[in-house]
């Protein structure tokens, strides 16, 4: 049960930022949308798993799951309350120009 909270808490904040991203811009991220779904079904499986009886060697993977489910809700935590700099955010380092040779498939001869 308790990997289905956090799971269902990653959730919940990525479903969280999707909509506040499409209210605030009009458009919503394919990858924010796919993990929203990929939480939510995962704490779904989840709930069903410790709800009815199965395997006990499924214990094993379900404690396995525990530390993740908690790096995973502490990951998306923090970067749904701005506390670290999402990587899409990132500026660009270095200066954008043309490479000093042509790439070797590119068909371009070298400049001498």
């Amino acid at each position: 049960m308790f990997v289905t909270v956090t799971y269902g808490m990653v959730g919940w904040y990525l479903a969280d930022c999707q909509v506040r991203r499409y209210l605030a811009n009009g458009i919503w991220s394919l990858s924010g949308a796919a993990l929203t779904g990929v939480f939510f079904t995962c704490a779904q499986m989840h709930l069903i798993d410790a709800t009815t009886q199965g395997e006990g060697w499924m214990l094993v993977f379900d404690l396995i799951g525990i530390p993740a489910s908690v790096y995973f809700l502490w990951v998306v935590k923090l970067v749904h309350n701005d506390s670290v700099m999402d990587w899409n955010r990132r500026p660009l380092v270095g200066a954008a120009a043309a490479p000093a040779r042509p790439s070797p498939w590119s068909g371009e001869s070298p400049q001498h």
